[in-house]
């Protein structure tokens, strides 16, 4: 199977979804990623993350890594052209499974999103939140049971963004292990990281089981 990981900006992916992509990489299955936007505009400044964010998810074990240029925080001016690039992934990829990114107060995750959703009409979706920061009344309806090696292949894998953000509270590992400890024990699990379904194909005939 193949699964495609979307992000708008360097860390997304990492935050949201980094021991699930851990935990699938292990299972056999052929994971990408790809991100928007490879500069973070950041305390005033425009940073490049692209190295924190390819040695991150190098870490995790990914080997179809990817990024665009889009301008962090004008995507809205850009539709079309993010629609394309999406489109492009799906023609290239043509994944068994879609992540992205959920629709929160963050203006460039709601074009992504968006876009996501008038593109992959066909296959099974499902959205994250890379913080509760940006969407602490969501609820979750999908989980997926961690490890103790892919949580700490998640921290392992933020450790990269430690220079920058080393003060940013959702970076801190204690903090990553404890969001994973909520998410499993909604489920009655050590760990899991938390998504939504956007839509769910079963690539199986009702009549077959």
């Amino acid at each position: 199977m193949k699964a495609l990981f979307m992000g708008c900006h360097c860390d997304d992916i990492e935050l949201g979804c980094g021991a699930t992509i851990h935990k699938y990489i292990n299972m056999g299955m052929d994971v990408y990623c790809h991100t928007f936007s490879s500069k973070s505009v950041w305390r005033g400044g425009k940073i490049d993350l692209t190295d924190c964010s390819h040695k991150a998810l190098k870490s995790l074990g990914v080997k179809n890594i990817d990024y665009s240029s889009f301008p962090t925080n004008s995507f809205y001016e850009h539709r079309q052209l993010i629609w394309e690039t999406v489109h492009n992934l799906q023609e290239m990829i043509n994944p068994d499974l879609v992540f992205t990114i959920e629709w929160d107060n963050q203006q460039d995750h709601e074009v992504l999103f968006k876009e996501s959703i008038r593109n992959f009409r066909k296959t099974t979706m499902f959205s994250y939140k890379p913080t509760i920061r940006n969407a602490p009344n969501q609820n979750s309806n999908f989980y997926e049971k961690l490890s103790l090696e892919n949580v700490t292949a998640k921290q392992q894998a933020l450790s990269y963004y430690h220079e920058i953000y080393k003060d940013v509270i959702y970076f801190q590992p204690k903090n990553i292990e404890s969001i994973l400890r909520i998410g499993g024990i909604y489920i009655e699990e050590e760990f899991a990281e938390e998504f939504n379904v956007i839509k769910m194909i079963p690539n199986y005939n009702v009549g077959d089981l």
